[in-house]
């Protein structure tokens, strides 16, 4: 899914989801590349963020990290914020 970045803060409703172990990564696509931007060493030069909020200097987040689970029926708010 993909939208505009505004100021403050973006939501997305996502319908039909079935139950299940999910995570959630966005990134802000500041230079409308479609892609996230890093530098020469593969740091991202963009902002990212993951389910759960997890912080690390070891890599990528693992989906363990940022996974959550769903019952399928009730609406589920998932916070992420941007690291720059």
């Amino acid at each position: 899914m993909t939208t505009k970045a505004i100021q403050g803060s973006v939501s997305f409703v996502i319908h039909n989801l079935p139950a299940g172990k999910y995570s959630v990564a966005t990134f802000h696509d500041e230079n409308d590349s479609g892609n996230l931007a890093t530098n020469a060493l593969g740091v991202p030069t963009e902002g990212y963020g993951f389910s759960n909020d997890p912080q690390g200097a070891e890599g990528p987040t693992k989906f363990a990290q940022a996974a959550f689970d769903f019952d399928g029926k009730a609406a589920k708010t998932i916070v992420i914020h941007l690291n720059n």
